[in-house]
């Protein structure tokens, strides 16, 4: 008699790679998840220091002309490098205080690439002195995610800061 070898467990036999098809898509999407979260925060993150970064450039100058406005809006692109900066949105306004009554003047707005400052004399007041000046810049940022476009589409991101001026009361415009 010729001993018999026991049949395979056929029921047990691809089970890892079903198992593994199950999973794949859950883990992909939780990693791609992860990758935009991610990117999410960075570019907010970005946003918030591209904003101070303009208000601080441009409270330190004492005037400043359209070449000078460029430089600092493009040092703010510089800062949400490496994603897109055409995303970027800026407006900057100067708002004067008047001598006598204090009351909100909007001096002169700047902005890149349509960005605005939506009703600056409103917002800045008792922001500050009669004789004194506040800078405003509002930016915003228009994230696209990479792998979730189709279904999150845009996601946009504003930021907004306020400071006075360093070297004079107001910021001239040239």
């Amino acid at each position: 008699m010729t001993p018999q070898t026991p049949a395979p467990d056929r029921s047990r036999s691809g089970s890892v790679a079903i198992e593994f098809a199950l999973a794949l898509p859950v883990l992909l999407t939780v990693l791609f998840g992860m990758v935009e979260l991610t990117n999410a925060l960075q570019v907010g993150r970005k946003l918030v220091s591209a904003t101070q970064s303009v208000a601080d450039l441009l409270t330190q100058e004492a005037s400043v002309n359209d070449a000078r406005l460029a430089d600092i809006f493009t040092a703010a692109e510089q800062v949400v490098l490496p994603f897109p900066a055409a995303a970027l949105k800026v407006g900057v306004a100067s708002v004067r205080f008047d001598s006598v009554g204090g009351a909100p003047i909007v001096d002169w707005q700047a902005s890149r690439r349509g960005g605005a400052v939506a009703t600056p004399g409103a917002r800045s007041a008792g922001l500050g002195l009669p004789g004194e000046s506040v800078v405003i810049v509002d930016a915003s940022y228009d994230y696209t995610p990479v792998f979730g476009a189709f279904v999150l589409g845009s996601l946009r991101f504003s930021e907004t800061a306020v400071a006075r001026p360093r070297r004079s009361p107001t910021i001239a415009r040239n």
